[in-house]
């Protein structure tokens, strides 16, 4: 933590060390009138003096001035009557803030992680019951065709099935890299990034018996394929599904307005409740991306709708 303080301050960085141990201190002196320099500043403190003005807030750490004159709204002040006990409590409080502050910040830089692990946990499970399905097929034909060519008979079908489910393995592993986030792209087509994540979750659909019945309009424009956009379909689809009843019909539709791609999960059956199904992390990562989120309902159906806006 590193404060920045001025020359004249009756808080000395003597006694400031004393308070705070491991904390920095800077110096300037008072011959400094504004603080406009301090716009770079790695100080996370600012101590005010009061004779000192500030040119403009942007960019600027965190300002407090001990001083009754300080009355700007937009500066923290503490007025000099206190105890010098009591300004210690209240330093310790505002460093205290600064440094959760700071916490928050990195955790908020790393949302983009977090949320391709939590989409990545949702589709594991079922990705590896999808590879699990075709090799002990696989392990099937090929103890089907060792048997028959111990016994000298024709083979080529159990070959040509084994075939099929060994591209089969191929599909799912080629669509795991869809979510990738070292192969981002420019541009993508909506209908195939769908497909992909669709691919990546059959056996959740499976179990829950579900139904889906895709609706896409002509003519969709291409949507933005960085790794952002691909991780929120992907959770998108994952918790919606998650959401929907045993052997549910469900429409996944996808259209356009004048201003916005529009994808919607409608299920055939009322929700008594809204379900809020995007966590924590992924809600910060849509408000990175400005992407719309809805929810609709009424009492025959209800609808999740993401708004994409338009590349121009």
């Amino acid at each position: 933590m590193l404060i920045t303080i001025f020359e004249n301050f009756f808080l000395t960085p003597k006694i400031l060390k004393e308070w705070f141990q491991g904390i920095q201190v800077e110096v300037y002196p008072l011959k400094h009138q504004k603080i406009s320099y301090l716009q770079n500043s790695k100080s996370d403190l600012v101590l005010l003096h009061e004779s000192i003005s500030v040119d403009t807030k942007e960019n600027l750490p965190y300002l407090l001035a001990i001083t009754p004159s300080c009355l700007d709204p937009d500066i923290d002040w503490i007025p000099s009557s206190l105890s010098m006990e009591e300004i210690q409590k209240r330093l310790r409080l505002v460093l205290a803030y600064l440094h959760e502050k700071k916490k928050c910040k990195i955790y908020e830089e790393n949302f983009h992680f977090f949320a391709d692990w939590a989409v990545v946990g949702k589709i594991a499970l079922g990705t590896v019951h999808e590879l699990n399905n075709p090799l002990q097929v696989m392990l099937g034909f090929v103890e089907e065709i060792e048997d028959r060519i111990s016994e000298g008979i024709e083979c080529n079908e159990a070959v040509s099935l084994l075939k099929d489910e060994i591209y089969r393995c191929c599909n799912i592993v080629k669509n795991l890299q869809f979510s990738n986030n070292l192969q981002p792209s420019e541009y993508e087509d909506i209908e195939i990034l769908l497909d992909n994540i669709l691919s990546l979750m059959q056996y959740q659909i499976h179990k829950r018996k579900i139904t889906i019945v895709k609706e896409i309009s002509k003519d969709i424009p291409f949507v933005d394929g960085s790794p952002k956009i691909k991780t929120i379909l992907l959770g998108f689809l994952a918790e919606a599904l998650e959401n929907s009843k045993i052997k549910e019909k469900v429409f996944l539709n996808v259209s356009q307005s004048s201003q916005h791609i529009v994808v919607s999960i409608h299920f055939s059956s009322s929700s008594e409740k809204i379900v809020q199904i995007f966590p924590f992390f992924m809600e910060k990562l849509l408000q990175t991306t400005g992407i719309n989120f809805k929810h609709t309902t009424n009492k025959t159906s209800h609808a999740y709708i993401l708004e994409f806006s338009k590349i121009s």
